[in-house]
């Protein structure tokens, strides 16, 4: 199970891309990770984490980017051999 993020019905986004988005606009900001960590109203270090990939993005960083998460579930069938 792993979660992906839906700013449509049709465009389903995963946490790597959702992390380059909020990267790329502090970059075109030009704000310091403590500045635009306080312009989405969340901790420092909440950011560096969610960068980092040890913490999901929360509703404040989805909401900000106008996302939805949705959990998405995968079934792998093997087909057994019989000897």
């Amino acid at each position: 199970m792993y979660a992906m993020y839906a700013y449509d019905e049709c465009i389903m986004w995963r946490k790597e891309d959702v992390i380059k988005q909020l990267q790329d606009e502090q970059k075109a900001k030009k704000l310091s990770l403590r500045a635009y960590a306080k312009s989405l109203r969340v901790s420092p270090s909440y950011l560096s984490d969610v960068y980092r990939g040890r913490r999901d993005p929360g509703p404040v960083l989805l909401d900000h980017l106008e996302l939805d998460r949705k959990v998405v579930t995968t079934m792998t069938y093997v087909k057994r051999r019989w000897r």
